[in-house]
């Protein structure tokens, strides 16, 4: 399915479940698209409407390179949950994802159930994320977003499933201008974090190279989050560990989705 956003940007989304059970969305990273959470879904369906769906410029939902920022993560979020009727749902985020939800809850939190950040600063700026930032390598030799995502780990115990990651990546033909995610107009001010009242579990794992616990849990402090830890799990915590990240994300939404 399709929806169209008001800057004529046609986002794509799939819904599965029942059609009048509590939601679940569904935010994926810049390695992933809405087939990424092939995981999750058999997980949630039978008790709850799930969507998922492919942020702007990735693989479905196509847009010039010049429309893709995080600005428009949130409206064009609503569009779909306005065209699906969905009054409020849980958001489940991932890695870039954390954008769309943070600024979801900011600045629509009436649509906002509760709020569960994977790996993800979101739209959260700290000390932590800007040192973290200068301290990741760059150039032509650096490994892309979708090798990161993955832990070294991972790829030896599961390297089929490894494969398949990269085979979802590679929906997306032409890779958005990710560091237009770190221009300052997409994170929240004081204000905003000072006002920030939607529930929040923030989720860390002890193999993320791009986003550590420290600064997770950095994050989770401004906007005064729960927090978790796994370990033995890279960036893609959903993706290594689907269990227990399943897990957890079941009993989290569960206290808010009835």
């Amino acid at each position: 399915m399709f929806v169209s956003t008001q800057d004529n940007i046609d986002i794509y989304y799939n819904v599965q479940g029942p059609e009048h059970a509590p939601c679940i969305i569904f935010a994926h990273g810049a390695g992933g698209n809405a087939a990424i959470w092939w995981q999750q879904i058999p997980y949630f369906i039978e008790r709850y409407r799930v969507i998922c769906f492919d942020h702007r410029a990735f693989a479905r939902s196509k847009c010039p390179p010049e429309s893709f920022s995080p600005i428009y993560f949130e409206s064009d979020l609503l569009a779909i949950m306005d065209q699906e009727n969905i009054e409020k749902a849980a958001l489940v985020c991932q890695s870039m994802g954390g954008w769309t939800g943070v600024r979801m809850a900011a600045f629509h939190p009436e649509r906002v159930a509760c709020l569960f950040l994977a790996n993800t600063p979101g739209a959260i700026p700290s000390d932590e994320l800007s040192a973290q930032l200068r301290s990741l390598p760059v150039g032509p030799n650096v490994p892309p977003v979708s090798q990161l995502a993955i832990s070294a780990r991972f790829r030896e115990r599961s390297p089929q499933v490894a494969a398949l990651y990269q085979l979802i990546n590679d929906f997306t033909v032409q890779t958005p201008p990710l560091a237009r995610l770190m221009a300052p107009e997409v994170f929240l001010s004081q204000t905003e974090l000072n006002g920030f009242n939607v529930p929040t579990m923030v989720l860390s794992s002890d193999l993320d190279v791009l986003f550590p616990r420290n600064l997770l849990e950095a994050s989770a402090c401004k906007i005064g989050a729960r927090t978790t830890h796994v370990t033995d799990s890279g960036h893609s915590t959903y993706y290594e560990q689907p269990v227990q990240f399943n897990d957890l994300v079941g009993k989290f939404i569960g206290e808010y989705l009835l």
